[in-house]
């Protein structure tokens, strides 16, 4: 997949095997402070798209916390702080309902959102 940022409108998304183009101005990222998510996102904030990035609920620390921080090893501090209003950050739990997001979120983020990118994945290889 390749981004065209050519469009006034957002960033066209390029679908090998597909004819059409997508327009889009807003993505999710699931698994954004993972290291394929947070390389997406790194991109995605480059092309100057709109991203929902969504991170796993830690108890030690916010999600932009751990998104931001994973940033740093893609993105220089300025661009950081560049793109810091493009970027919507949230904590996520894949074993409560709706994520563990309220109503009010769940609706800005289908309103937006044309492309959902998900690199969500069980890093726990030894359960006990």
């Amino acid at each position: 997949m390749s981004l065209n940022t050519k469009s006034t409108r957002g960033a066209d998304v390029h679908v090998p095997g597909r004819e059409s183009i997508v327009k889009t101005k807003s993505i999710v990222i699931a698994g954004a402070n993972g290291f394929m998510g947070n390389r997406l996102l790194a991109e995605a904030l480059r092309r100057k798209l709109k991203v929902i990035a969504l991170s796993r609920k830690s108890s030690t620390e916010s999600a932009r916390q751990r998104v931001v921080a994973e940033l740093s090893e893609n993105l220089t501090q300025d661009e950081i702080v560049k793109y810091k209003s493009s970027l919507d950050v949230y904590d996520y739990d894949v074993h409560e309902k709706s994520l563990g997001l309220s109503g009010k979120v769940l609706d800005s983020i289908t309103d937006q959102v044309s492309a959902v990118f998900n690199f969500v994945g069980d890093t726990n290889f030894f359960p006990k």
